[in-house]
């Protein structure tokens, strides 16, 4: 948990490096920087309306729990860790417990959550919760006194949702909550020399790479690249970037992949429904029938795999095979594993696969779930960048060879023939003449 690390207060100051105003928490705040070698861009969350349906009703469900959800109980364990008053609130048991190593990483999954309402349905509850939470965690902050250590795992999950209240809602008091703990990571790892940091991510991490890049994506600061790199756990990329398979034995919900390790986890790891791991780890390649237990198919490792692979199909729309999982694996296992006689859409956090098996209510670290089931038209939904029609130029003196201007970037335009393999006469024109 971030509050007992030692975050100090006047970190606050060196964290604000993009000379952003402390006032207005009304509009979500766009990126500074630019999205690099991606050719196709989802739909913003506010542009899609779910239907009736089992997504719908998922959604519903999970709206009604993050309502009902009880935020003091929430911010127990941060405000008795900086000696403050705690609202005469009731501390949480199992995971979220005063005394477990993990305590405060699930906070920071309802941040994500409700950001994700606000943005897509406008609830104007669920902002205030995002917004009264940023706020007491800022007072937290403030009165820092105390320099135990804790899991970056945690330190990672309040760092992205406080990302997302900052970009989705526009709230201040999380991007200075944000930016400080940052900063703080900055000045801390900053100290180690390789590697000590590689020594350190023996110890499960989190995305502590992948919160610090989009950071780096939303202030157009490149500090925090070079933070984000000295995340980079060289026993899982430098083998992946090899394009090896040493994912046995590894904690499946470690990874910080791209397209190697995609390629790997889904043809020699998954399961039939999308999933997996067994027992929270990667076992052999294409051994994963002789592991049917009731312990198969972590939900949060799905949940990663689908942000993953909405990433690479970003950067390669041409190709089905990543939306093709992409769909398997969400409704075959994610959009199961809620109980849809549950009001508040308790969930699975192991979908078993064993004869027999049954799933049951998953403990207090199912909060990835909460997140997606309020966020499911992030991903589903994209779009391909418009042809500029009035930029379309021939590129050769014969044939049907032309370029053109899409998304701000130069595109070839080839024949129908060479990408679809059939023959067709095509007449077309732009405002009515052939292009020059």
């Amino acid at each position: 948990m971030w509050s007992k690390t030692g975050i100090l207060p006047g970190l606050a100051a060196l964290a604000l490096t993009v000379g952003l105003s402390s006032t207005g928490n009304a509009q979500a705040v766009p990126p500074v920087g630019q999205d690099q070698g991606v050719s196709a861009w989802g739909f913003d969350m506010s542009q899609v309306t779910l239907s009736t349906g089992r997504f719908f009703d998922n959604q519903a469900r999970t709206l009604v729990y993050l309502k009902w959800i009880d935020v003091d109980r929430l911010l127990y364990v941060f405000r008795k860790n900086h000696g403050l008053y705690t609202n005469n609130a009731q501390p949480n048991a199992g995971w979220d417990a005063p005394d477990f190593p993990f305590r405060s990483h699930v906070q920071g999954h309802f941040l994500n959550a409700w950001a994700f309402c606000y943005a897509q349905l406008q609830d104007s509850e669920c902002k205030r919760r995002a917004t009264y939470f940023a706020a007491e965690l800022k007072k937290c902050q403030h009165n820092n006194t105390n320099s135990r250590n804790v899991p970056y795992y945690a330190i990672h999950k309040t760092m992205a949702g406080l990302l997302d209240v900052w970009r989705l809602i526009g709230d201040t008091n999380a991007r200075d909550v944000l930016l400080a703990m940052a900063a703080w990571v900055d000045l801390r790892t900053g100290k180690l020399t390789y590697q000590q940091m590689q020594d350190m991510m023996g110890t499960v991490f989190g995305g502590m790479n992948e919160v610090l890049a989009d950071l780096c994506r939303q202030t157009g600061d490149q500090r925090w690249v070079t933070v984000a790199q000295r995340f980079d756990h060289a026993a899982i990329f430098n083998p992946l970037a090899s394009n090896q398979d040493s994912l046995s034995g590894l904690h499946a919900n470690t990874q910080d992949i791209a397209r190697n390790a995609w390629n790997i986890t889904v043809s020699a790891h998954s399961y039939a429904i999308g999933g997996n791991s067994q027992a929270e780890h990667f076992r052999l390649p294409n051994a994963i029938a002789g592991f049917l237990t009731s312990d198969t198919c972590e939900a949060c490792n799905t949940y990663n795999m689908l942000k993953l692979t909405g990433e690479l199909w970003l950067t390669n729309p041409d190709t089905t095979t990543y939306f093709d999982f992409y769909e398997r694996a969400l409704l075959n296992h994610l959009l199961g594993q809620q109980d849809p006689s549950n009001s508040h859409g308790h969930v699975t956090y192991f979908t078993p696969l064993n004869p027999g098996g049954r799933r049951g209510v998953g403990p207090a670290w199912g909060g990835g779930p909460v997140i997606l089931n309020g966020n499911y038209c992030n991903e589903i939904l994209s779009t391909t960048p418009a042809l500029d029609l009035a930029t379309v130029k021939r590129s050769g003196a014969t044939g049907l060879a032309f370029t053109a201007t899409a998304g701000g970037k130069t595109v070839n335009l080839g024949q129908f023939y060479d990408a679809q393999g059939f023959n067709y006469n095509v007449y077309w024109s732009v405002n009515g003449k052939l292009p020059a």
